[in-house]
């Protein structure tokens, strides 16, 4: 596949990045021929080893505990209003209804 696609299969956000890390996480093309370059699937399924996990996620974890942070600072705040309207509506739910009915 040609390098656009590969970055995209890595889930690398541009071609750029991709490019810089061949060589180093991901493997060299098996094709280069001038300006086209080639990778297999199964080599770059390979490059994704523990290891090439774990730099991942080193260079993500920061984004992804400030997304946490704010998703739970989120519902920390609305916990206690989301609460309180719960329960009003569960005082009115179900006051009306005739025992005597049956599905």
């Amino acid at each position: 596949m040609a390098a656009d696609l590969a970055a995209g299969y890595c889930g690398e956000p541009t071609v750029e990045d991709f490019l810089k890390r061949v060589g180093e996480e991901y493997p060299n093309p098996r094709v280069k021929e001038g300006p086209r370059q080639l990778w297999l699937i199964d080599d770059l399924d390979n490059a994704q080893s523990p290891r090439a996990i774990c730099r991942y996620a080193k260079r993500n974890l920061p984004r992804a505990l400030s997304a946490t942070r704010k998703r739970y600072a989120h519902v920390l705040a609305n916990a206690s209003e989301t609460k309180r309207q719960n329960e009003a509506v569960a005082d009115r739910q179900n006051e009306n209804q005739d025992d005597s009915r049956s599905a």
